[in-house]
């Protein structure tokens, strides 16, 4: 994949998860670069924060640095595309704090980063993620580890088909989706959830559907345990990006 071709894939995708919502049209913006492991020097954290991230960060190595610097640059040239000039803080679980008015969700592989940031009160929580396709060797790891009982049993016979997606493609979207649904539910939860905590029960060509099956969750988030919810994702390469929007 050209990284030349980086902005309009991040671009299309973006507008294919947020097609059945138009008003997010206006109110959406994603960033998605490249970039490179090295150190991070006082003066680029301040350039971008005027202020130093916590220790954990600065005695970090380069890999870590790079991962959290380029991550909060891709939010933040996110939130500048809504004119928004404030922004992205830390939490007290690392979690990125968006500015007042903003949702967001921030990801990264090695050689990519991530965000994306919406501007609208009707959205609970937006989850994003970015991960290289599986190996064949963490492939078995993933299916005992991520996939219910209920998942697993219909993973060859209803997702594989359905997806039109080889065995390791659809395994990395599925953890990719659960990953993508924690980010969109912690801002409301506040803990770690289990992989458990939605199962999938329909995969198409660029969308999961989904419930949440964790009961807390449910109640913490204000949603009913019968909704459902469509997560997307888009192949680039041997890279899978995915997006959940949790709705009011």
């Amino acid at each position: 994949m050209e990284l030349r071709s980086l902005p309009q894939h991040a671009n299309a995708f973006l507008l294919q998860a947020i097609n059945q919502h138009p008003y997010l049209k206006t109110n959406s913006r994603i960033c998605l670069q490249p970039y490179g492991i090295q150190p991070i020097k006082p003066e680029q954290w301040l350039t971008q924060n005027k202020q130093l991230p916590t220790d954990n960060i600065l005695q970090a190595k380069p890999k870590r640095q790079a991962s959290y610097y380029y991550g909060r640059d891709c939010a933040h040239k996110a939130l500048s595309n809504l004119k928004c000039t404030k922004k992205v803080s830390m939490g007290a679980f690392n979690e990125p704090i968006w500015p007042k008015g903003f949702i967001g969700s921030i990801s990264h592989t090695d050689q990519l980063a991530v965000a994306v940031t919406i501007k609208d009160v009707r959205i609970k929580g937006v989850g994003i993620d970015i991960e290289n396709t599986l190996s064949q060797s963490n492939a078995g790891l993933i299916f005992n580890s991520v996939l219910t009982s209920e998942e697993a049993s219909v993973f060859e016979s209803h997702f594989l088909p359905s997806s039109h997606l080889n065995h390791t493609q659809l395994l990395t979207v599925i953890f990719s989706v659960k990953e993508s649904f924690y980010k969109a539910a912690f801002t409301g939860v506040k803990r770690i959830l289990e992989y458990d905590a939605i199962e999938i029960f329909d995969v198409q060509k660029t969308s999961v559907h989904y419930r949440i099956k964790d009961k807390l969750a449910c109640e913490q988030l204000n949603i009913s345990e019968q909704k459902t919810f469509v997560a997307d994702y888009r192949l680039m390469g041997e890279t899978i990006i995915t997006l959940a929007l949790l709705e009011t």
